[in-house]
């Protein structure tokens, strides 16, 4: 059975840097926070709702290979 997450915590890395669990999805907490404040503020200014389709963000597959450059919910280099 192959684990995978969605949250890319501290926890999740340290379980992929000891063989637990297999990888996880590092989102983009701060990219998705922003929109959100862009969205409100445009809704709030025109009075219209944002468009019917959420937005993608691009996130960030931690495994094995680059789980120790991820802390904090980011990738460092």
């Amino acid at each position: 059975m192959i684990v995978v997450g969605f949250r890319g915590s501290n926890d999740v890395r340290d379980s992929i840097l000891k063989r637990g669990v297999k990888a996880t999805v590092l989102q983009p907490a701060c990219q998705q926070v922003q929109l959100g404040v862009t969205q409100a503020d445009a809704q709030i200014k025109t009075r219209q709702a944002p468009a019917a389709q959420a937005p993608l963000l691009d996130c960030d597959l931690i495994n094995a290979a680059n789980a120790g450059r991820q802390k904090a919910f980011a990738l460092k280099d």
